[in-house]
């Protein structure tokens, strides 16, 4: 029930738990009488009806096909497919972790007769085979096998999901792939010393990777920068990679990375946003203001645009088309502090210090300790005491 509100993963349980039952617990004295795991079921429907609730607002079993897609950009048949390729690049990263890639620009497969695709599924049909095979003979590596697919089910299947491919997804899988690889070293080297060094150098192997990949995560522009390398044609490679060279003052490196990721992706509100800031630094405010409001032309509701441009007017001293703007970013989003703050400076450089203060003590009811709606009423107040 807890799982249930933490991870849709959970859903694979119930069947985790009869997998078990098949594989260890043999007698009819053990085994879970089916009433005993209905329950988990029955709670695992709940997950559906959170994602409803959360998406929906409602509880409609219409919208069962809907909740089950997280992106309308891949359809469940060619998702389905290109999963056949990632469980086969899943499976060799679990034996040689080479390459790994933080944000995969993954094909996605279109046809099953496709090279690699109809390739990946005859592997996948023979692993599964082998699994069936080694029930009887070798019950651990056959339930290693079987949990690895059993639980990586709901994000490879035909359940679509934004992004096709990442790691992270190995994280339960790979406790079947550890179960599978130990039992059948043991089982090929019957030795207890080769068993033994084979572990070693195993672990050590993968010390060593972890360590390379742990220096690299280390160095935030070192580590984006691989993912562009890698990920040459994916927009939001280099988005990321702009963001992080502004926050390094890294301009000139920032707007290269932004550009390239508007040529691969010319509607790319984001990218177009993080260019117009780059531009306002470079004090260039009718480039900036041109980024802003494509952002908007793609995005209408995006808030973050409208802000930046009232900033920009506000620093032109257009104080009435700079409210305008704030105005609308507080609209679309009301509660974020910085456009309250300064749309009240606004209004105190008109004079209008009643809607200053009543813009930030707005935003201090969001955020009580914001040091800057704090000082902004702190001088409000004192100016309206030196004019009585």
């Amino acid at each position: 029930m807890l799982g249930v509100f933490c991870k849709p993963i959970i859903i694979t349980l119930p069947f985790v738990i009869i997998l078990y039952e098949v594989y260890f617990l043999r007698s009819k004295a053990e085994r879970l009488k089916i009433g005993a795991i209905v329950p988990y079921f029955l709670i695992v429907l709940i997950v559906p009806i959170l994602l409803m609730l959360l998406k929906f607002r409602t509880i409609d079993v219409s919208l069962l096909a809907f909740v089950t897609k997280e992106t309308d950009t891949i359809s469940r048949w060619p998702y389905l497919l290109t999963q056949f390729n990632v469980i086969v690049k899943y499976i060799q990263l679990l034996f040689v972790p080479l390459g790994q890639n933080l944000d995969y620009d993954f094909p996605i497969a279109r046809s099953f007769l496709e090279f690699p695709t109809w390739i990946s599924f005859l592997a996948i049909i023979s692993l599964l085979t082998i699994g069936i095979r080694l029930f009887n003979r070798h019950r651990l590596i056959s339930f290693g096998i079987f949990w690895f697919f059993l639980t990586l089910s709901l994000e490879s299947s035909i359940f679509p999901i934004a992004d096709v491919i990442f790691e992270h997804r190995l994280y339960l899988p790979i406790v079947g792939w550890v179960i599978a690889l130990s039992v059948t070293i043991i089982y090929i080297f019957r030795s207890s010393k080769t068993q033994q060094s084979i572990f070693i150098i195993m672990i050590a192997m993968c010390s060593m990777f972890t360590f390379q990949r742990n220096l690299l995560w280390s160095d935030r522009i070192a580590f984006l920068e691989d993912i562009a390398h890698k990920s040459p044609r994916k927009p939001r490679a280099y988005l990321n990679l702009g963001r992080a060279y502004i926050e390094h003052r890294q301009y000139d490196l920032a707007l290269q990375a932004l550009n390239t990721a508007l040529i691969l992706n010319p509607r790319y509100a984001q990218a177009y946003l993080n260019r117009g800031v780059v531009y306002e630094i470079f004090n260039q405010s009718e480039q900036a203001l041109h980024d802003y409001e494509e952002a908007i032309k793609i995005i209408p509701d995006y808030e973050k645009s409208f802000y930046n441009i009232g900033s920009i007017y506000s620093k032109e001293q257009k104080y009435d088309e700079a409210i305008k703007y704030f105005s609308k970013a507080i609209e679309l989003r009301p509660d974020l502090v910085e456009s309250y703050n300064a749309r009240g400076s606004m209004y105190g450089i008109k004079g209008q210090h009643d809607l200053a203060l009543e813009d930030f003590n707005r935003a201090l009811v969001i955020d009580p300790q914001n040091k800057a709606a704090l000082n902004n009423l702190a001088n409000t107040y004192r100016i309206m005491e030196l004019k009585k």
